[in-house]
């Protein structure tokens, strides 16, 4: 199958260690195109109904699009979805990292974990070959995670990971995901797999992504490159993601209070641009970021417009 997908999954017993290849028809994959949309389906797919998300009978799903091992810049990530602990309804998180390229490359578009380990475990995953090890002195010891992924990488030379922290392991209704130093973090999916006793996911493949047209493909990574670093994204160095919130604050799209509201009154002063002026580094200290009650009396993005 060409076209960014490779038209299976990964589904690996927990309890057994056992990992097996499952066809994805094409009709699906093209009408999910991969990420939440597929990640929801082989959720409903692959548990009962009414299943407790943290009991043995819940899944963790790593899903994959079809951009993802592209050349075409930012394609590299995975979202993770499950029921989740904090809300009992279908739970999606973001990352991307080395993690979810070695993942794809094991040639599958999701990895599908179900059941639950014996004893706290790290799961390898060689080329969708799946082995438990023991997690050892790393499930309870309050490490940092990124000291657990530091010594991960040490024990086990030339896997990716995408592990928990004391928070998953004790189910921590909002618990995350980590990986690379970065996170999937929504819904409290790392609770999920510390419900399996599942410390870290380990996985590494070599499987170039197939593509329908490679010249076609390489142009438009080529042309995304070029337009990436241009005017419309200049918010985004200069600023980051944050530069965003007062837009979002304006247009009331702003989420506020775990989505009970649409704007919040202090955006202002903690927007990119009141950051950017205040916080940068060597001058933060010489320059005091304003607090909402200084700025209450100013003009803020929403009310101008």
């Amino acid at each position: 199958m060409a076209g960014g997908v490779f038209g299976e999954y990964l589904r690996v017993d927990l309890g057994t260690g056992a990992a097996e290849r499952v066809g994805v028809d094409d009709r699906v994959a093209r009408r999910l195109v991969g990420g939440v949309g597929l990640g929801a389906w082989l959720l409903l797919r692959e548990t009962p109904a009414r299943f407790d998300p943290l009991g043995p009978d819940a899944a963790v799903i790593f899903a994959f699009g079809p951009l993802l091992g592209t050349p075409l810049t930012t394609s590299a990530k995975y979202t993770l979805v499950a029921k989740s602990p904090l809300t009992d309804r279908i739970g999606d998180a973001l990352s991307s990292s080395r993690f979810a390229l070695a993942a794809k490359r094991m040639g599958v578009d999701a990895m599908v974990l179900r059941g639950q380990a014996a004893r706290p475990s790290i799961l390898l995953l060689d080329e969708g070959v799946a082995t438990l090890e023991p997690a050892g002195e790393l499930w309870g010891s309050d490490l940092p995670v990124s000291e657990v992924g530091r010594l991960l990488a040490a024990r086990f030379p030339g896997y990716d990971f995408a592990l928990i922290g004391a928070a998953g392991e004790r189910l921590v209704r909002y618990a995350g995901v980590t990986n690379d130093g970065r996170h999937a973090g929504r819904g409290g999916l790392g609770a999920v797999l510390g419900a399996k006793r599942l410390k870290a996911i380990g996985v590494r493949g070599a499987r170039r992504v197939p593509l329908a047209d490679v010249a076609r493909t390489v142009a438009l990574s080529r042309d995304l490159a070029k337009r990436s670093l241009g005017p419309a994204t200049e918010k985004y160095r200069e600023l980051g993601t944050i530069g965003n919130l007062a837009t979002f604050n304006r247009l009331a799209v702003l989420p506020t209070r775990n989505f009970q509201e649409s704007s919040f009154e202090g955006a202002a002063a903690v927007s990119g641009e009141v950051l950017a002026a205040t916080r940068r580094r060597g001058a933060a200290r010489a320059s005091p970021a304003p607090s909402a009650a200084s700025t209450s009396s100013r003009s803020s993005p929403a009310r101008r417009r």
